[in-house]
């Protein structure tokens, strides 16, 4: 069998004509057992190796997709598939910012990629009910040279939701398993919200791939049982569109939500996410405390908060910040939860002084 059959055209065509074909294309090569073998530059490329030191993943063209010869990658392994020229150096691989798949731990992941491949690696994790888009006001305020990692948490945006019941070791793993395929290490992790949490545990869980961390409107723990209880109740009962202004409100300012043009595609990337995703998360936050696990950290650590956030107040932030010996703690003043949509110079500036000061610029 080969994918040109399931799809009655040439796989070239095929895979450049959008990423939603690549990612059917990624998860129909890997349900067959079809295994890429050999090596190549061309435009669409897939990335296939085991995750975990040692390993050494590959590009291969997939325009030679054909009869199985191998079994694919345990789920646990890192497949990507990437749709986007990828530039072959001496050292690592620089690749321009497309979007791309990785199957990690069995769940189709969205990830995107920019700057050198041999920079200075900075990853993040986004909040509860949004994607990887929030990052991209901040981006432009970073310093040049860095390789920055974004990807969308299983359950949100392009990445795949999978069945229920899992976890925050779930999300922590899926992080470790992207990392391990683009093959990074001693990265600064940037984590809001949940993503904080992920970025705790996978400082917690895989020091080798955290050199430095940066919690942003985020907690050890958050919140109570029956808080989160209640709103998956609420949402399981009336979606996610009946809780959006309470949401949103601890979002945003009132300034930001009365006057910002965009603030509407805002709200539609929260009410687009999939109930499950959303639910599945919030009961992931539940019924995770990392307290003691972040008490042990020990690396470079920058919390900042929005001054008005109004879904993890500064003062949870700061006491977790605490947690950590030498951390410090910076409130960005005009913005609420997402800080990083309303003030992305200043909270630019801050990641840039962390960088600094760890050597990475």
């Amino acid at each position: 069998m080969n994918l040109s059959s399931i799809y009655g055209c040439k796989i070239p065509q095929l895979i450049t004509q959008s990423y939603e074909v690549g990612a059917r294309v990624a998860a129909v090569a890997h349900r067959h057992g079809i295994v890429p073998s050999q090596l190549s530059t061309w435009r669409g490329a897939a990335r296939v190796g085991k995750s975990g030191a040692g390993s050494r993943p590959q590009f291969v063209d997939v325009s030679v997709l054909a009869d199985p010869v191998a079994r694919p990658p345990a789920p646990h392994d890192g497949v990507e598939i990437m749709v986007g020229p990828v530039v072959r150096r001496r050292s690592l691989d620089v690749v321009t910012p497309y979007m791309r798949l990785i199957l990690a731990n069995g769940t189709a992941l969205h990830v995107v990629e920019s700057g050198p491949g041999d920079g200075p690696a900075l990853v993040f994790s986004n909040s509860l009910g949004t994607d990887l888009r929030i990052w991209d006001a901040l981006l432009p305020h970073l310093p040049p040279g860095l390789r920055t990692i974004r990807y969308d948490q299983r359950g949100h945006g392009l990445s795949d939701c999978p069945e229920q019941p899992w976890g925050m070791g779930d999300h922590v793993a899926d992080l470790a398993c992207v990392l391990d395929t683009l093959e990074v290490k001693g990265a600064t992790v940037c984590g809001l919200s949940v993503g904080g949490m992920i970025a705790q545990g996978l400082a917690a869980e895989r020091p080798d791939l955290v050199r430095a961390l940066i919690p942003c409107d985020t907690g050890a723990k958050i919140g109570s049982p029956e808080m989160w209880d209640g709103r998956i109740a609420a949402i399981e009962e009336g979606g996610i569109a009946g809780l959006a202004d309470v949401i949103l409100e601890r979002w945003f300012t009132k300034a930001f939500r009365e006057t910002d043009p965009a603030f509407p595609l805002w709200r539609n990337m929260l009410t687009r996410t999939p109930v499950p995703g959303y639910t599945g998360t919030c009961a992931a936050v539940r019924d995770t405390d990392l307290i003691e696990s972040t008490s042990r950290l020990r690396l470079p650590c920058l919390a900042v908060c929005g001054a008005d956030d109004g879904a993890t107040p500064p003062d949870l932030v700061r006491e977790t910040a605490e947690l950590i010996p030498g951390s410090r703690f910076e409130l960005i003043r005009n913005a609420g939860h997402l800080p990083c949509i309303e003030q992305p110079a200043v909270m630019g500036r801050l990641i840039s002084g962390i960088l600094k000061e760890t050597g990475d610029v």
